[in-house]
């Protein structure tokens, strides 16, 4: 049964509090997963929290999904060219992955709610100057402090959740709270075209502004810190783990300013060098690049002569992709609870079966089902059968990630934040790489045989789950160094 403890707060707690990493790396880099001790939250405060944290993780999709609408409205505006207006959305990728290793390794050391109020304000800056700019510039500017302020929402946010939940409930309260981004995703492209027809699009960056700033003060006032009754006083790390660096604040003290930003973006990236986490982030990357692929064409393909949609109607597109992606997330909530339920043993092997036995079904269905969408666009089909084919595109996909993100939370329980951080940097490589190569492919290629070559090289990575279930627990133990135990697949 979990245990709570809060931290004292006498002349001895700043020691107390500053020494932050190493009992839990041991733990955090074996195979043994971890009940951690959480705040006293009733199933109504729980419920509270996750509210909230979602509500700041629904503003980095918003904000993406409010921009493609827009994007043409901008170039033409401002006398920027069709290149130059889509390298903006790569730019804001690149620096959404690099970006959350340093929130995340901060937010484990000083608290979610600290990172989450400073990440706001830059946002609202961010889009400040976004309304204001008149050139690329500026554009590009803003567009890298907004990708800069989002990119700790996420990830902080799944820091939130698993401060509060146990693994058995861990399923369905990340479902939950993976709504906001579902959400923002879904809706952003029909607010951002709405507002953008009748008001410009620059009222669409005054929208986010206003959000951010309600978004603020909610949390300011409503959302308690969960990080510091985490880690109990007989808990509290001091990190000297062989698989993870020494740092608290003395040695904070001695270090350049240069080397503070560089150190947790390097901490945190550096998590792939175990090879259960590189086999999970290579299968998030692709999954998630494979779906922005079908993402940022789909202005290009609506407004095209096939469909002659407007930006207003090309945002309520949209929705059939959200509508799948927030349908499965609840969905897969409750799956992933029951699956641990009814698989849960006194073996540690258990938890990679328990999350990963329902992902290669549907990543072989959405490979199939991303072959069919671009022979749809090739053939002309009825424009209900394409918003059909996003809706299922949507479902699966989000079901996939979802599983990934919850067994990297269960694996890492000490080091959430940092973890999710990790993910999100790779994926957003991922994610540029094909935002970048997509549109040259199609115009190349046509949409037939560009998406087919995206399933092809995405179904080298359904080799993953198969190759974690067999062999992921040799690798956590290999983390400790402990020996494996004999691995079995739970029946």
């Amino acid at each position: 049964m979990r245990q709570t403890t809060v931290s004292s707060h006498d002349g001895n707690s700043e020691d107390k509090g500053d020494r932050i990493l190493e009992e839990q790396a041991s733990s955090s880099t074996s195979g043994t997963l971890v009940d951690l001790p959480t705040l006293p939250t009733t199933l109504r405060q729980k419920v509270g929290i996750t509210i909230m944290a979602s509500a700041v993780s629904f503003l980095s999709l918003f904000a993406v999904g409010m921009y493609f609408p827009v994007i043409e409205d901008i170039g033409n505006e401002i006398q920027i060219d069709t290149p130059k207006i889509y390298s903006t959305i790569t730019v804001y990728m690149i620096f959404q992955a690099i970006s959350p290793p340093f929130w995340g390794y901060w937010a484990d050391i000083h608290g979610r709610r600290p990172i989450f109020l400073l990440s706001l304000l830059f946002y609202n800056l961010s889009n400040v100057g976004l309304a204001l700019t008149y050139n690329y510039p500026m554009l590009i500017c803003f567009r890298i402090l907004q990708a800069f302020a989002t990119s700790s929402t996420i990830g902080v946010g799944a820091g939130v959740i698993a401060d509060i939940t146990t693994p058995d409930e861990r399923g369905s309260f990340q479902g939950w709270y993976s709504l906001g981004s579902t959400l923002g995703a879904a809706i952003g492209p029909m607010v951002g075209g709405l507002i953008s027809q009748h008001y410009g699009w620059r009222s669409s960056f005054w929208c986010l502004c206003v959000l951010s700033l309600v978004l603020w003060w909610a949390v300011f006032f409503f959302l308690p810190e969960t990080l510091e009754p985490h880690y109990p006083e007989q808990q509290r790390p001091h990190h000297t783990s062989n698989n993870e660096k020494q740092f608290d604040k003395k040695d904070m003290q001695s270090r350049s300013i240069w080397n503070l930003c560089l150190f947790p973006l390097f901490e945190s990236v550096s998590f792939v060098k175990y090879k259960d986490v590189l086999n999970m982030v290579l299968l998030y990357g692709f999954q998630y690049a494979s779906g922005y692929a079908v993402t940022v064409m789909t202005p290009v393909v609506l407004c095209g002569p096939d469909y002659d949609l407007d930006a207003t109607t090309i945002g309520f597109a949209y929705l059939a992709h959200g509508g799948g992606c927030f349908l499965a997330s609840i969905l897969q909530g409750f799956i992933l609870n029951h699956d641990y339920h009814q698989l849960h043993t006194s073996s540690d092997s258990f938890i990679v079966y328990a999350r990963l036995r329902r992902v290669l079904p549907n990543a072989l269905a959405y490979n199939v089902l991303l072959v069919v969408y671009g022979w749809c666009i090739y053939t002309h089909a009825p424009l209900a059968l394409l918003l059909a084919m996003h809706f299922f595109l949507g479902a699966t996909s989000q079901s996939i990630l979802n599983s990934i993100q919850v067994l990297l939370t269960d694996l890492f329980p000490y080091r959430i934040a940092s973890i999710t951080a990790c993910n999100n940097f790779y994926r957003c490589l991922f994610g540029a790489f094909a935002t970048t190569t997509i549109r040259p492919a199609c115009d190349v290629m046509g949409y037939g045989w560009s998406y087919s070559l995206v399933s092809g090289i995405l179904l080298c990575s359904r080799l993953c789950p198969a190759l974690e279930i067999k062999y992921g627990s040799c690798w956590q133990q290999d983390r400790s160094g402990e020996k494996p135990e004999t691995q079995h697949e739970p029946s």
